[in-house]
């Protein structure tokens, strides 16, 4: 297939054209209402690159070190330094990042600029293309690796006026492998509102097998590890992302105004939220990822309804132990507009919802009928499934206009809704809508759930339950397992090496 990401795109220079032009690669409407057409899928999936295959260091065509302070000519012997490596990499070199730390310096925007929670200290000066990008490689991938890492840091003392610590602006197809960066550290802080790695306005950008760590942070407000925004076709896997924590909006991976953003492989870990899509003209892939003791698996402003075949977002084949709440749909301006939203093939286990309405809810009403799916997933230990803070919808008919259900496996719940005005629908009135009728209520059989391991035993009822809608894992309504693997139990789900 080929994809709107291999058109030139020298002219695009500002974010709102970059998700202009990428909307305009993909206006094939979809069916509305249920499944969308071949074409809708179609014009979904155009958005997504395939997954990179990250270069090591041994592929290396220039060296930099963190702790050079002479300039170099970029080899081994004689490597750049960082501020080198910043400006002088272009299209198609793939510069390897030696062991040490560096810290940024000379703030990257004066004091008061509003933009400058959103420049990292180190950010390419220079754009890569589809065929050729800029890689930034540590030798040793922080992801897998304690010792011998390359960290970087944003090199400000202050939380109330810090930037990130690397990532790009206004550049496309900039790509870091295994780098390390800790929001703890004095001279590593940032800003609210920005995240410790930060992609803005670009295409193609990406970021994989680092270790980023975080915290609480004093401003308590839209901070994360990963923050992407206006980036059209990024990719964010195998990374390993612990501790940022706070409020609502604080999470492990923040999505903003992003076209096909492939999420993937990443280990996530005592974070608010695990993800959070925000915005409208966004669409996302999030699958293969392990998400655990966090309050949320995903709190989502998007994908909003625009009547663009582009705006889905399909969460799948990932799992989540350990959470407050799976999905919480939330809007910051009225009624509840998100559509178009797939969960499927997931497994979600020991879910703490007593507090809340359900292990998925949303908080406002929405103004008209959505196309939200839920199938083939497992939910192990849940006080509630479905749950709302409003009185609409209040039948089991009105729930179905906006999210439909079947295939799934139910185990230990105390309520299947819950809540606003779901409170009084029963399960039965639900099937009788023609939801969840295939659905299981049992004990899926985990191989040992009690040290995680969710791989399903012989004679679990999630094998065989499941049918592939989408086509993802083989034939289109062919016959796989629910949960997560549903076709080899083998897979890995979580950082893969």
């Amino acid at each position: 297939m080929s994809t709107p990401i291999n058109l030139a795109v020298s002219a695009i220079t500002s974010s709102s054209a970059i998700l202009s032009w990428a909307i305009g690669q993909v206006t094939n409407p979809g069916g509305g209402g249920g499944e969308p057409s071949a074409g809708g899928f179609a014009a979904f999936l155009a958005q997504f690159l395939p997954e990179q295959t990250v270069p090591t260091w041994a592929d290396r065509t220039h060296t930099a070190s963190p702790t050079a302070t002479v300039n170099g000519s970029g080899t081994d012997g004689s490597p750049w330094t960082m501020e080198q490596a910043r400006t002088l990499a272009v299209a198609g070199n793939i510069v390897g990042l030696m062991p040490g730390q560096w810290y940024g310096g000379t703030p990257p925007r004066p004091f008061g600029d509003p933009l400058r929670r959103l420049y990292p200290a180190f950010r390419p000066e220079n754009s890569g293309t589809a065929s050729q990008p800029i890689w930034f490689v540590a030798q040793n991938p922080a992801a897998t690796n304690t010792s011998g890492r390359t960290e970087i840091y944003s090199g400000s003392p202050d939380a109330w006026e810090g930037w990130p610590a690397f990532g790009s602006y206004g550049k496309n197809y900039i790509r870091f492998s295994g780098i390390y960066s800790d929001l703890n550290d004095p001279n590593g802080q940032n800003y609210v509102d920005t995240g410790l790695t930060s992609f803005r306005e670009g295409i193609g950008c990406s970021i994989h097998k680092c270790h980023l760590i975080g915290k609480q942070h004093p401003q308590n407000n839209n901070n994360a590890a990963v923050r992407i925004e206006g980036i059209v076709s990024g990719e964010i896997g195998d990374n390993k992302i612990e501790g940022f924590r706070g409020n609502t909006n604080n999470a492990g991976i923040t999505l903003y105004r992003s076209m096909g953003a492939r999420i993937h492989h990443n280990d996530i870990t005592d974070c608010f939220d695990a993800f959070h899509p925000k915005s409208k003209d966004s669409s996302f892939q999030f699958y293969g990822n392990k998400v655990y003791s966090c309050n949320q698996f995903a709190r989502l402003l998007i994908p909003s309804y625009s009547g663009t075949a582009a705006e889905e977002g399909w969460i799948f084949n990932n799992t989540g132990n350990n959470l407050n709440k799976i999905i919480g749909m939330t809007t910051s301006d009225g009624p509840f507009r998100i559509d178009k939203v797939k969960v499927f093939n997931n497994t979600f286990n020991n879910i703490a919802t007593a507090n809340d309405p359900g292990a998925i809810y949303w908080s406002a009403s929405p103004d008209s009928p959505r196309d939200n799916q839920f199938y083939n997933n497992i939910i192990h230990t849940a006080y509630a499934v479905f749950g709302s803070y409003r009185t609409y919808p209040g039948t089991a008919a009105e729930m179905a206009g906006f999210w439909t259900s079947d295939r799934n496996v139910f185990q230990g719940t105390t309520k299947f809704f819950n809540a606003g005005g779901l409170n009084a629908v029963t399960l039965a009135q639900w099937q009788a809508v023609g939801q969840d009728v295939n659905s299981v209520f049992a004990n899926p059989s985990f191989t040992n759930r009690a040290s995680g391991d969710f791989t399903l035993q012989a004679g679990s009822p999630a094998l065989g339950l499941g049918r592939d809608k989408l086509g993802m894992f083989g034939p289109v309504d062919g016959v796989i397992n629910a949960g997560a693997r549903p076709t080899n139990s083998a897979e890995i789900i979580g950082i893969r090496g």
